[in-house]
């Protein structure tokens, strides 16, 4: 049985950052992640503490070690192409194909089985035994957005975007909420048999549990825009953002096996219907209250009709469009906000602007205007005028993406309002499906209920505008 990931003691994290990545660190806190666990680590250089985020996650179908690997080389790509993108420690050994490719950042790890229970979501972690040990994070979050946390400024300090990630060589040593360890590596022969061991994919150690893909990466401070008050340039910026994303990823190599997810462009308007199918099953089972019912039915009406456009309008076109690599969650739980001088996307100095873009779990290869089309989409929410948000976002993706190859036909321009306005349409019924299969009082169910307060709103409003 696969061990929660939860359940890692301070001294293991410490270790797996020392035996996979080379640095010493401090031990943090686990950041919010619904399917990968995402730890805040600080090493300190000889001048400034530095903060990471360790991220585990076992493989998957959905996630299997090939398509991480990739996407790890994704993210160093759109890095390298100097977007507000995490940079990424190298792995020590790192995974690779049996062809010998390799991002050169993921590392595939066994964590034996250990009967430890999960420390609180968001708490400092600590070497004693927790309460309410779980098979995952069960965090009420968009899987799509698996890997987003809250960014919160660690007690560490972060990292500076243009601060040298260090090599293999690490100068501290653990002395506040960690054990100290001792010199060798986790799942070598002087430890492995240990509670705490840790080991290599390529050890030979079939029995020490399942394999862990393990990733290190700088720590980027800025508030998620979802929480934050945008700017009123907030959708122009995304825009630019966006178009800059576009043409650095515009020769990444294809991912190794084409994969589908619930939230994969090309099926927004199958799962919506689907969505809408679960919603008026709960409301049969009587799981709906009856004050939310007629409005929540009227919703859905307008979603199916969204869908159908989209299914008439836009997934026919698709197999005719230029293709490319894309992030495809582009949306305000993936993009940071901060002050201070205008940093690599354009913004006034001192207002708000975005400092950092997170999340390529869902990257993959698909139609290039699915990248605008997401990100417009999530420009709409919590703002008075939403369509006026979307063209604004859209008006500042055409100027930047002028002569580069993001640069869109007027036939894909032609679809992204109605592929927007679908976007949302599935956040909404899949939030409102999950919401109310948890029950309205359940915990987890608040970030659906905030969901469907931000959404549905602009679903109402815009549904016969853009698709008559």
């Amino acid at each position: 049985m696969s061990r929660p990931l939860h359940s890692l003691t301070p001294a293991e994290v410490a270790e797996l950052c020392r035996a996979h990545f080379g640095l010493d660190v401090q031990v943090g806190r686990f950041l919010a992640g619904e399917i990968a666990v995402n730890i805040v680590v600080t090493a300190s250089g000889e001048d400034v503490a530095k903060s990471y985020v360790l991220k585990a996650e076992y493989p998957s179908p959905t996630m299997p070690v090939e398509h991480a690997d990739w996407f790890c080389a994704v993210q160093g790509l759109a890095a390298r192409a100097g977007l507000p993108v995490a940079r990424q420690v190298p792995a020590l050994h790192p995974y690779s194909t049996a062809a010998g490719e390799s991002s050169g950042y993921l590392a595939l790890v066994a964590v034996p089985p250990r009967d430890v229970a999960v420390p609180p979501k968001g708490t400092a972690l600590s070497d004693t035994a927790l309460q309410d040990a779980t098979s995952k994070d069960t965090t009420a979050k968009d899987p799509a957005h698996a890997d987003a946390a809250p960014q919160t400024a660690p007690p560490q300090g972060t990292v500076p975007k243009d601060a040298a990630l260090p090599g293999a060589t690490a100068t501290s040593t653990q002395t506040t909420g960690t054990t100290q360890l001792g010199t060798e590596p986790l799942g070598t022969e002087a430890n492995a048999g240990g509670p705490a061991a840790v080991a290599s994919a390529d050890d030979g150690q079939a029995d020490a549990g399942p394999r862990v893909m393990l990733r290190l990466q700088e720590y980027l401070a800025g508030e998620v825009a979802a929480s934050a008050e945008v700017p009123a340039d907030y959708p122009q910026q995304v825009g630019r953002l966006t178009a800059r994303l576009v043409a650095a990823l515009a020769q990444a190599p294809a991912e190794p096996e084409p994969i589908l997810h619930p939230w994969s462009f090309e099926t927004t308007g199958r799962n919506v219907l689907s969505a809408a199918d679960r919603i008026a099953a709960l409301e049969s089972a009587g799981l709906v209250p009856v004050d939310m019912g007629t409005r929540l039915s009227a919703d859905v009406a307008l979603a199916r009709r969204v869908a159908r456009a989209f299914e008439t309008r836009v997934r026919p076109l698709l197999p005719e469009l230029p293709c490319q690599v894309v992030h495809q969650d582009v949306n305000d739980f993936n993009i940071l906000l901060g002050a201070g001088a205008a940093g690599t996307i354009e913004a006034t100095p001192g207002a708000l602007h975005i400092t950092g873009l997170i999340d390529f779990g869902d990257t993959r290869t698909a139609p290039r205007v699915v990248e605008l089309a997401i990100a417009a989409s999530y420009t709409m929410l919590g703002v008075d005028d939403p369509l006026a948000a979307l063209r604004a976002c859209v008006s500042a993706y055409v100027a930047a993406s002028a002569g580069t190859p993001a640069e869109l036909t007027d036939r894909e321009l032609e679809l992204v309002e109605v592929s927007a306005l679908a976007r949302l349409c599935l956040n909404a019924c899949t939030w409102s499906a999950r919401t109310l299969a948890a029950g309205l009082d359940s915990p987890d169910a608040a970030y659906g209920r905030a969901r469907m307060a931000r959404t549905w709103p602009v679903v109402r409003a815009l549904a016969e505008a853009i698709v008559g």
